[in-house]
């Protein structure tokens, strides 16, 4: 009888761990976006602000501001259970905050379990949402 209710447990608490991993990488990626923007828009100087992906495990991003690209925000690693497909490598945004594209830019986080969560940053209103 336990080895059937470990049987059932264990797959349930790893899900459970995967979607928190999840949704946590999320909303720090999110209120990074948030934070870069807000970097992008204070800065004195007309220089930019990239957040730059790491597309190769161990998958994470960092933030760099100017033409020399001066780290502010060190490397952010993404737990082992989270997957980076996103053809997106770097996201530069203006004086104004916004993306540099022209475009909104959709960043999508994946799990091993194959659950997901898309960040989008909206050209037009700098707003950052997560689904």
């Amino acid at each position: 009888i336990l080895i059937i209710m470990a049987a059932i447990a264990v797959p349930r608490y790893t899900d459970n761990v995967a979607q928190r991993e999840l949704d946590t990488a999320a909303r720090q990626l999110a209120a990074d976006l948030q934070w870069s923007m807000q970097i992008a828009t204070n800065s004195t100087a007309s220089s930019i602000v990239k957040m730059m992906f790491v597309n190769k495990s161990p998958y994470g991003y960092y933030v760099v501001q100017g033409e020399s690209n001066t780290v502010i925000k060190p490397t952010t690693k993404l737990p082992t259970t989270i997957l980076f497909p996103n053809e997106q490598t770097t996201v530069i945004f203006d004086v104004y905050g916004k993306p540099f594209s022209g475009m909104d830019v959709v960043v999508t986080l994946r799990n091993t379990r194959g659950q997901s969560r898309v960040i989008t940053v909206h050209y037009l209103t700098g707003q950052v949402q997560m689904q």
